[in-house]
C-alpha cells in the first residue's frame, strides 16, 4: 500500500521522540482510552495490532513505491512506457504527429489538467507528462516549473497529446477492485509519426514500484537531482548517499542527521 502521507508521519514521529527526550509527557492510554484515537473509527481489536511491529516491515513486504518522476502515482508507469518507446525507437519530437493515451475513468478524472500552463497544473496532466518526455527525454523537479511548461514547443506538443478513457483499460473499478489497483491499472499508448508509422505500447509496473524496484544507484541518482535542485553542494549530497548505503551499521544517526541539516 502506498501512503502519500508517510513523510509527515515520519516528521511527526521524529518530533515526538525529540519532545519525549526533553521530558514532555502525554496520557499513556491516548490510543485506547474511551475518548482516545482508536474510537474515532468506532473501536479497535487489540489482537490485530499487538505484537505486530515489524511483522512485516512495510519497506520489506510488500515494499514501497519510490517515484521515478516528481508527479502523481498515476503518471509513473505511463511515463516509463513512453520513455522506453522513445529510447527503443529513437523517437524525436519533431517527427511525432500525435500521441494517444488510453486509461481508466478514475485516473482520467484525477488528471484533469489537459492544457496546463503552470508547474503545479503539470503535475496533474498526462498530456504534459508525455510531451516533456518526447521533448527532453527526462522529467525532474526542474521540469515541473512555470517556465518549462510555458515553453512554446512544450505547449505545442501538449496540444498533440490526447488522453482519454479506453474501455480496454477501464475494467478494474467495474470489478470492485481496490483504489490502489485502479491507480496502477494498465494503460495503452500510441505514437503516430509524421511518416505514417504507428508505435504502440502498454504500461508495465512503474520503475521504483515493488514489482520493478530501482537499484540503489538509481535511487541515488534521483537524490542527486533533488539535491541539485535544492542547490546543495555536490559534496554534501554524496556524503548523504555514502552514509545511507551503510545505514544499518553506524551506532547512531548523528553523522547522517548532521549531513542532512543546513
Amino acid at each position: 500500500m502506498y501512503c502519500r502521507m508517510r513523510g509527515p508521519a515520519g516528521e511527526n514521529g521524529s518530533a515526538a521522540a525529540d519532545l519525549a527526550a526533553i521530558g514532555w509527557t502525554a496520557a499513556p492510554d491516548i490510543l485506547e482510552a474511551p475518548l482516545g484515537f482508536f474510537m474515532v473509527g468506532g473501536g479497535f481489536d487489540p489482537k490485530l495490532i499487538v505484537d505486530r511491529l515489524g511483522k512485516p516491515w512495510m519497506f520489506a513486504t510488500p515494499g514501497d513505491l519510490i517515484k521515478r518522476f516528481p508527479c502523481g502515482t498515476i503518471q509513473q508507469q505511463s511515463m516509463d512506457a513512453m520513455l522506453r518507446m522513445i529510447e527503443k525507437n529513437n523517437i524525436k519530437a519533431a517527427d511525432v504527429e500525435k500521441v494517444e493515451v488510453g486509461g481508466n475513468l478514475s485516473n482520467y478524472r484525477t488528471l484533469f489538467q489537459h492544457h496546463p500552463t503552470t508547474g503545479l497544473q503539470a503535475k496533474f496532466s498526462m498530456e504534459f507528462a508525455m510531451a516533456i518526455l518526447l521533448l527532453d527525454r527526462k522529467a525532474t523537479l526542474a521540469t515541473f516549473t512555470d517556465t518549462v511548461v510555458q515553453r512554446a514547443e512544450v505547449q505545442d506538443m501538449i496540444a498533440r497529446v490526447h488522453y482519454a478513457v479506453d474501455p480496454d483499460f477501464n475494467k478494474l473499478e467495474l470489478q470492485g477492485a481496490s483504489l490502489q489497483a485502479i491507480l496502477v491499472e494498465q494503460s495503452g499508448l500510441k505514437i503516430y509519426m509524421k511518416d505514417g508509422g504507428v508505435i504502440s505500447g502498454r504500461t508495465e509496473p512503474a520503475k521504483g514500484s515493488p514489482e520493478n524496484p530501482m537499484t540503489y544507484e538509481e535511487v541515488a541518482d534521483k537524490f542527486r537531482g533533488n539535491a541539485e535542485f535544492a542547490k546543495w553542494p555536490k559534496e554534501k549530497a554524496e556524503s548523504v548517499i555514502d552514509q545511507v548505503k551503510s545505514l544499518e551499521r553506524p551506532p547512531d544517526m548523528s553523522r547522517l542527521t548532521a549531513a542532512l541539516g543546513a
